[in-house]
């Protein structure tokens, strides 16, 4: 067998092997991606966008890494009690338990009202959004940042610790918030079932 002979086997094999590896991994599109564009490959996932350390909050407001979700039409300021659920899922809020709690004290809070503004307050302080967000308490977020539904679902994330711990609401401790369990539940229900999304 002279030198091309062997050359050309050689590589038929390489091939042949190589076609098996893709057929079996199903990474035909990592491999073509990395040879175009291997700085944006991150184990076999295009990522367009190079990481940068931020984590895309605004005003100490981060997202959720879970939350994926598609975003929750918003218009007018009176929400429903499925675009509640559904801001309260997006931002983390996956349990049906804490889930249906967090509707309810929304409810009890603000009527699902996103432009509600409770206060002053004895010490001056003002309570904003759909879950009445302290602005002493929470001084991180802006008001601005507090009347936005989905900014304020997240922060009611981070207030609540992840949806474990409902005490920074007088509404809560106080129990107003149980009169609205039942429809939180079925909201709850509805809003795990179609996973958060759009209503």
């Amino acid at each position: 067998m002279d030198r091309s002979q062997y050359i050309k086997s050689y590589g038929g094999i390489i091939f042949a092997f190589l076609l098996i590896w893709i057929g079996v991994t199903g990474r035909l599109g990592s491999l073509l991606g990395a040879l175009i564009a291997p700085d944006f490959m991150v184990n076999g996932i295009e990522n367009l966008t190079p990481a940068t350390g931020n984590s895309g909050g605004i005003g100490g407001i981060t997202t959720n890494p879970q939350s994926q979700q598609m975003p929750v039409p918003i218009t007018g300021t009176q929400l429903s009690i499925d675009q509640v659920a559904s801001l309260a899922f997006n931002a983390g809020v996956r349990t049906q338990t804490a889930l249906s709690i967090s509707i309810a004290i929304c409810d009890a809070e603000s009527a699902f009202r996103s432009d509600d503004v409770g206060g002053p307050n004895q010490d001056g302080s003002y309570d904003y959004g759909l879950w009445q967000i302290n602005s002493v308490a929470h001084p991180q977020y802006s008001k601005a940042q507090m009347l936005d539904p989905t900014q304020n679902a997240a922060a009611m994330y981070y207030v609540s610790s992840s949806g474990t711990s409902w005490n920074a609401w007088t509404t809560y401790t106080s129990g107003a918030y149980q009169q609205y369990m039942a429809s939180a539940l079925v909201a709850a229900q509805n809003a795990i079932q179609r996973g958060g999304g759009g209503v």
